[in-house]
């Protein structure tokens, strides 16, 4: 939207004096609230002052700016847009992008990005360069995205520094991958397993089916680990018994003991015996 911001009233304008003039970082924060709490127009007269020099603030009270810009614009349902060598895009978007080069080394001003999922897509991928430190910074305080993002999860994977984040990042969200881009996750070298294993078990699918089976075989190759059998269970509980009956039994040729310890915890998570005390299936 264009919008033309009401002219100062005198409290506005004293404000904006204040934090023109210098000022303890404290006071400027202070300062910077009281404007916000100027209705209608006074964090308006904000985005004037930054449009004129974007690097009008430091990067830690740009992003106490951009928090109470978000707010104002989810409470009044109104983006505010500008035109600039970007084209047509958000007032947010301009602004960091302007600073994303001072600011990359600010974690105030990364976790604020980060808070704004959409405002974080575009700056990683459209003003931050491949292996730029402000990228992992970013995302390592995002919340959990709601779903598969291929060009995210490509970018991470990609990365060995980054490739530990996707774990904590789409847990939850698993369940929406393709099977293949999950395996390949999985057999990633520098991928840590077990907090891969422990993502998965809070969302899997079935049609995961064929992956599932080589978790298991994978898992009951390595020594005796309790907490890694019952990551695998809370993974294999989508099944029903028909259907994990067929997995176990197609995974594990012999009983050994990591097989019955396994096997014990997926029936303490399905609440069901799936084999006796002589460890023979029962149908």
């Amino acid at each position: 939207m264009e919008f033309l911001p009401p002219a100062p009233d005198s409290l506005t304008d004293e404000i904006l004096k204040r934090i023109q003039g210098t000022m303890q970082p404290k006071a400027m924060q202070d300062a910077i609230n009281a404007l916000a709490r100027v209705r209608p127009g006074g964090l308006l007269q904000l985005v004037v002052q930054l449009s004129k020099n974007p690097h009008w603030l430091p990067t830690y009270h740009l992003a106490q700016f951009l928090d109470l810009l978000r707010v104002w614009e989810q409470e009044s349902q109104q983006t505010i847009m500008v035109r600039s060598n970007l084209g047509a895009t958000s007032f947010s978007e301009w602004i960091v992008a302007s600073n994303i080069a001072q600011g990359k080394n600010d974690a105030r001003f990364c976790r604020t990005i980060a808070r704004n999922k959409d405002l974080a897509m575009r700056i990683i991928f459209d003003h931050l360069s491949k292996g730029d430190s402000a990228v992992k910074s970013i995302v390592e305080q995002m919340d959990p995205m709601e779903s598969y993002h291929e060009r995210l999860f490509e970018l991470l994977l990609a990365d060995p520094n980054l490739l530990a984040l996707i774990p904590k990042l789409f847990s939850g969200a698993f369940d929406t991958f393709p099977e293949k881009a999950l395996e390949r996750a999985i057999n990633s070298p520098d991928m840590p397993f077990g907090g891969l294993l422990r993502s998965m078990a809070a969302s899997s699918s079935p049609v995961h089916c064929t992956l599932h089976k080589a978790i298991v075989t994978s898992v009951l190759a390595q020594p005796i680990d309790l907490f890694r059998y019952r990551d695998l269970a809370k993974i294999l509980r989508i099944y029903q018994r028909e259907q994990i009956l067929d997995i176990l039994k197609s995974t594990i040729p012999e009983m050994t003991s990591e097989a019955v310890w396994m096997i014990r915890e997926v029936e303490q998570e399905r609440r069901q015996l799936l084999i006796d005390e002589e460890c023979r299936w029962l149908e």
